[in-house]
């Protein structure tokens, strides 16, 4: 069952991981930074994880560029784990 409207409060409170996830340009980035900064947690952010990935090891045909992607949810997945609490963001 899920909560009530007013124990939303208690459910995102006591939440060690808060994932966003969506279609591209759907405002993810956006929506994980204000909570982010709302509930005062830090934000792991996928598309910046992978922009380094691409500008360090490049991307030059899209076999590799979806091999990038699936590396980068790794390092999402091992930061979020390594953080008491965060706001990760996945496209």
């Amino acid at each position: 069952m899920w909560p009530h409207v007013g124990d939303w409060h208690d459910v995102i409170v006591t939440a060690r991981l808060v994932v966003v996830s969506g279609l591209p340009a759907s405002g993810k980035s956006a929506v994980g930074a204000a909570l982010a900064e709302r509930l005062g947690m830090p934000i792991i952010d996928k598309d910046a994880i992978l922009e380094a990935l691409f500008e360090t090891l490049g991307s030059p045909d899209l076999l590799e560029r979806r091999w990038l992607s699936r590396a980068s949810d790794e390092v999402l997945y091992a930061l979020a784990g390594a953080s008491p609490a965060a706001a990760a963001g996945s496209g």
